[in-house]
């Protein structure tokens, strides 16, 4: 069971490696819907990226069991 949350571990490292990108390529002019005003496009574009961070952290939360294993222990600790 420890090497498949190694494997979802890794790919959420992945993901958060891909926001990383996402943000630092737009941050200066974000991608807006066209009826958006540019500054509350901008807050709802800033919000989704940090949804999609946080949703897969309150689930590893909710998963006492993903919390104890090493990958985990040592993830947070770094």
């Amino acid at each position: 069971m420890e090497s498949k949350y190694t494997v979802i571990f890794q790919t959420y490292g992945a993901d958060l490696e891909a926001v990383l990108k996402l943000y630092e390529k737009h941050k200066h002019a974000p991608p807006i819907a066209r009826d958006m005003p540019p500054v509350a496009g901008n807050i709802m574009w800033a919000r989704q990226l940090l949804r999609r961070i946080e949703e897969p952290i309150k689930v590893f939360k909710a998963n006492k069991n993903v919390m104890k294993t090493k990958v985990f222990v040592a993830s947070s600790a770094s």
